[in-house]
């Protein structure tokens, strides 16, 4: 095993062995219970999370993704200006989220499972639905009574993906007059856009 997941998991034991040591004393004060489990908690969180990128991060599979819906959006989008057709905001959790799905087309993984990946993260989920916007099918369902995904494919529906992100920057930028924005957005979806608003 590598680095992280080494450093990580004897200060993890320890820490879950203290709390094992607690729950087995049946006088051991509540405080003390909540304390243990809540370090326990979180470096069993950190320990998984330095397994995790020791075995699967690869930010290769996303950088490929982001490549092509640049290109896309440059050809779909020539008359709109640059800044507007770069893929921004992915950044090292999706990287590591779509290189564990990239390991798993069409194979479920649990939300549960997802957040081991980030450390249990709070973003987790809303980080995976972001992959979506540069065109990847990426399902989610209940399966269970779990918040299950499974990703269809690793090449994205690259038109689909280049007018999202395209879209999502135009909308982000705050200094643009809505006159402005509107004319944009329209470039990318046609007029039909402002009635689903």
């Amino acid at each position: 095993m590598n680095n992280q997941w080494n450093s990580r998991r004897h200060s993890t034991l320890e820490s879950v062995s203290a709390l094992a040591g607690l729950l087995a004393d049946v006088d051991a004060e509540p405080r003390s219970l909540v304390v243990a489990y809540l370090d326990s908690k979180r470096q069993l969180a950190r320990a998984f999370q330095g397994l995790s990128e020791d075995l699967w991060y690869d930010p290769v599979p996303l950088a490929a993704v982001k490549l092509q819906i640049e290109v896309a959006a440059n050809a779909l989008f020539p008359d709109i200006p640059i800044r507007y057709r770069m893929v921004r905001g992915y950044g090292r959790v999706h990287e590591m989220l779509f290189a564990y799905f990239c390991a798993r087309v069409g194979r479920e993984i649990t939300a549960d499972e997802l957040r081991v990946l980030t450390g249990d993260a709070v973003h987790t989920e809303r980080r995976a639905r972001d992959l979506r916007d540069l065109g990847l099918i990426l399902d989610a369902f209940e399966n269970g009574g779990l918040t299950v995904y499974v990703l269809r494919d690793v090449v994205p529906k690259s038109g689909v993906g280049a007018a999202s992100i395209v879209a999502k920057n135009v909308k982000n930028d705050k200094k643009l007059t809505s006159l402005a924005r509107n004319d944009l957005l329209a470039r990318v979806h046609g007029p039909d856009i402002f009635e689903s608003q």
